[in-house]
């Protein structure tokens, strides 16, 4: 991808600016006629870069872009239209603040089409960065986390480039890492699968301290281990409230408890006495089975002998006949005993079982009464029920939710140190690739730090103790200073962009750096312009940087031809002053 021009539509805010290969200066410069005390600050060359990334589809918002924001008035019923070439064709994108998100035209000169901000960054990401024989993982969404890389505008006066490697700076290392070994050409799998793990790790622990704080807040338990014991005592609690609102119910049966139990109670008692008297009846009855059948003849014989032989005669004939009568009458009465007793002890058990019935009945009434004691109202007992209820469905559902989620933290930490041992791997077997890498770096930083050639540093490492795993170390002496940092950032960036057009990477053949000069030694700048400039005979490529006369060039340079201030507003693809600011006007 290669920058053509920038311009609006209708062409009264800003005419066409034509992007030349090499180095492109967006130069800030004094009025001979004004105040010298005149600021180059705010004269829109930030600004211009804001306008570059806009129709990269940049955010458009006040957070994301605070000075192309204010302007929202002055761009407005305008297009902002950026040209570029990729790959032999020569491609537009219009797209318009008023409806940054819809409606854009992009697509081949002569055939463009409208689509949303979500569609095209999808289609423009693979456009510029896709690559087919990439080992890694790319993903076509990454758009505006690529291309913060080519493009780096500050937001405000306060930004720095402290950090060549969070060159985005909401976004974390360990997610950066992996766009980094996409921009090296090294396989970016692992890293991947290892910023995946380290948010998964950082989800769950506050996850777990938040559940184990309201715990402990809630039932005053310590230790999530002891929530077990919380349960069991809630669930004995729910089943005595159970239990006593049950009996509690029986008001429904009885309106006056007290006197039904009075009625129950002389009930069982006369069927008790009815059962009494008829066990005395039965053995009464049983006592009167053996009848006295054997009679003695030969005693009622001898009484009889005084009569004559006659009359006795006649008396033994009339005796035999009723002892006969006797044992007839005997038997009858028996059976008819028989029947007697089993009439009585059926009536026996009947009422036994009427007096267990009764008895049951009345347990329940005392049961009544006693949990009537303890609940004076029915709805309060059901409220402290579907409290304790809700209580103890609280506390198992949190229990279960922690015990979840710290399985789910384990088994992370498993596969968090399966890949932490093929990344040990992976550092191994790419230090050649990374070697060729520091051979370019290498020769850009000895180009620019003539005086200290051979003292940067650039190394990729495991280091187990960062979140990232995978350590990228871009360094020079004394790299804490302001100057040095910038420098850092400059040197890597080139690095990259050299790499890729070496090795034929699909990537954008140009490089944004906004300010980056501002506290840099101006020795850097010169040196740097010749290297660029040596560069622009070789390959095809744009270094699109602000560069303001006061600060960075002034008369100390006068004696370097080519870094006059005359020189560098002849070369700029821009000049702005305080009397020709972007847009004309202020904002």
């Amino acid at each position: 991808m290669y920058l053509l021009r920038l311009y609006s539509e209708p062409s009264d805010l800003i005419g066409p600016i034509e992007f030349v290969n090499g180095i492109n200066f967006i130069f800030g410069k004094k009025d001979k006629s004004t105040d010298p005390k005149n600021s180059l600050n705010g004269i829109g060359k930030s600004v211009f870069l804001d306008l570059i990334d806009f129709c990269l589809l940049a955010s458009f918002q006040k957070n994301h872009s605070p000075r192309l924001y204010k302007a929202k008035n002055i761009l407005a019923e305008h297009k902002i239209v950026l040209e570029f070439e990729h790959n032999g064709s020569e491609y537009i994108l219009k797209r318009q603040p008023d409806d940054p998100s819809r409606n854009i035209e992009f697509g081949v000169k002569g055939n463009t089409r409208t689509y949303t901000a979500r569609n095209l960054k999808q289609r423009l990401c693979d456009l510029i960065f896709e690559r087919t024989n990439y080992e890694g993982k790319y993903d076509s969404e990454w758009l505006r986390k690529l291309l913060p890389f080519f493009v780096k505008v500050q937001k405000t006066n306060k930004d720095s480039y402290s950090d060549p490697i969070r060159y985005i700076k909401e976004a974390q290392v360990m997610e950066l890492t992996q766009y980094h070994l996409f921009f090296l050409g090294l396989d970016n799998s692992l890293a991947q699968q290892n910023w995946q793990i380290q948010i998964d790790l950082k989800e769950k622990g506050p996850l777990l301290t938040k559940i184990k704080e309201l715990v402990r807040d809630t039932y005053e338990i310590d230790d999530i281990t002891d929530a077990t014991n919380e349960v069991n005592k809630i669930n004995n609690e729910i089943k005595n409230l159970e239990k006593a609102i049950s009996n509690f119910r029986l008001t429904q049966q009885y309106e006056n408890a007290e006197q039904k139990a009075n009625e129950l109670t002389a009930a069982i008692k006369d069927l008790l006495y009815e059962n009494y008297a008829a066990k005395k009846r039965s053995e009464h009855f049983t006592g009167s089975f053996q009848t006295e059948s054997d009679i003695n003849l030969r005693r009622i014989q001898k009484l009889y002998n005084e009569f004559s032989v006659l009359m006795s005669a006649t008396i033994e004939k009339t005796l035999n006949e009723a002892i006969e009568f006797r044992k007839a009458l005997a038997l009858s009465r028996k059976e008819f005993l028989e029947q007697e007793l089993a009439k009585l002890e059926l009536d026996i058990k009947e009422r036994e079982t009427k007096i267990a019935e009764l008895e049951n009945e009345r347990a329940k009434i005392f049961l009544f009464l006693s949990a009537r004691e303890a609940i004076k109202d029915l709805s309060s007992a059901y409220l402290a029920l579907s409290q304790k209820r809700e209580r103890l469905n609280d506390l198992q559902g949190r229990v279960k939710l922690y015990n979840d989620i710290y399985s789910e933290k384990v088994d992370i930490e498993i596969e968090e140190r399966r890949i932490a041992r093929k990344i040990l791997s992976f550092i191994d077997e790419i230090q050649n690739d990374v070697a060729k890498f520091r051979n370019i770096f290498s020769e850009i930083y000895n180009s620019i730090y003539v005086e200290e050639r051979d003292k940067s540093v650039f190394a990729v490492s495991y280091k187990e103790n960062t979140d990232a795993k995978i350590d990228i170390n871009v360094s020079f002496p004394a790299s804490d200073s302001k100057g040095r940092n910038q420098g850092r950032t400059l040197i890597y960036d080139l690095a990259v962009l050299f790499q890729a057009i070496e090795n034929g990477f699909n990537f954008p053949r140009f490089l944004i750096h906004d300010g980056i000069f501002d506290g840099m030694d101006k020795a850097h700048f010169v040196y740097l312009k010749d290297f660029l400039e040596e560069q622009g005979r070789k390959h095809k490529f744009q270094y699109i940087v602000t560069l303001n006369e006061e600060g960075t060039l002034d008369e100390s340079f006068g004696h370097v031809e080519n870094v006059t201030p005359e020189k560098i507003a002849e070369e700029a693809i821009l000049v702005l002053t305080p009397t020709n600011k972007l847009f004309r006007r202020d904002f």
